[in-house]
């Protein structure tokens, strides 16, 4: 092979080292087969962007469960509380108030004899009580013989302050237990010790006994006959509160009786009114117990 030869045969084989150039159906393949593989490594790319997208949705969703779930068992549990927690603990407030105010009664009396015997002034009574302050006690006498709580402290206020303990409220400027007027008292029906939630179980001729002191700190019981129900009327009815309840069909001053809650049950949206009439007054010796029946 001539010099000459041999430097084209080099030239040639630097050109194709394999010795062949590749055909065009060679090159068409592999162009092909970089496209496919292309196309195949964007679709993977997009399917793992899926799925990052799906689980991060996932964990949002589970996330947002467990705290919808916790917020209904806070959510339950408050209204529980609402229910019957309260009233457990109004009921201890309650027996507390009842057992102090006939101790106090007690007390008092006992003060008031003793300054007596030594020919001294004795002191009086606030009048009217203090706002909050326990200063009788009310009896259903209906509901001891359903097995109902009857007994319940009277305080004077019918705010939620009041309300909220448990306790039957006074309504402020309204008459006191035996005089003349209205005696105005108010009552949860549910929750909060519920003291009027069977306020609907009460009927025409009923006796409530309110028991209470007078300023020479002698106990004695108003009892009041129960005349009529108003089923159900508007929280901005202040006319079932008038001193002479003209809704009662009564038209002259006398010693009435006003009973308020809330109806229907688990609801404020409307009230219950009761009224009655003044029966007798009687004086209540220091005795242990308020009669639960006369």
């Amino acid at each position: 092979m001539t010099p000459a030869k041999r430097r084209q045969h080099r030239h040639h084989l630097a050109a194709d080292p394999g010795g062949q150039r590749p055909t065009a159906a060679a090159t068409a393949t592999a162009t092909g087969m970089g496209t496919g593989m292309g196309t195949a490594t964007r679709a993977l790319r997009a399917w793992q962007r899926r799925r990052r997208r799906q689980q991060a949705a996932r964990l949002v969703l589970t996330v947002l469960g467990y705290l919808l779930t916790a917020a209904g068992l806070v959510v339950g549990l408050a209204l529980a509380y609402q229910l019957w927690g309260t009233n457990l603990t109004a009921a201890r407030t309650q027996a507390m108030a009842i057992q102090q105010l006939q101790a106090s009664w007690l007390r008092q009396h006992q003060e008031h004899q003793d300054h007596q015997d030594r020919g001294i002034q004795p002191p009086t009574l606030p009048a009217p009580p203090l706002q909050g302050t326990p200063f009788a006690i009310i009896a259903l006498p209906r509901l001891h013989t359903l097995g109902e709580p009857s007994l319940f402290p009277i305080v004077e206020g019918d705010g939620p302050a009041q309300l909220d303990r448990g306790a039957v409220g006074h309504e402020p400027g309204t008459a006191m237990p035996g005089q003349v007027g209205n005696v105005v008292l108010a009552g949860h029906r549910n929750s909060h010790g519920e003291p009027f939630r069977h306020l609907d179980q009460l009927q025409q001729g009923d006796r409530i006994l309110v028991a209470t002191a007078d300023r020479r700190h002698r106990r004695f019981i108003s009892v009041y006959v129960l005349d009529e129900q108003l089923a159900q009327t508007t929280p901005s009815d202040i006319g079932v509160m008038a001193p002479i309840p003209t809704k009662l069909g009564v038209t002259r001053p006398g010693r009435y009786l006003t009973l308020i809650t809330c109806t229907p049950q688990f609801s404020t949206k409307y009230r219950m009114i009761w009224w009655g009439h003044l029966e007798e007054t009687i004086w209540w010796p220091f005795a242990d117990e308020l009669p639960q029946d006369l």
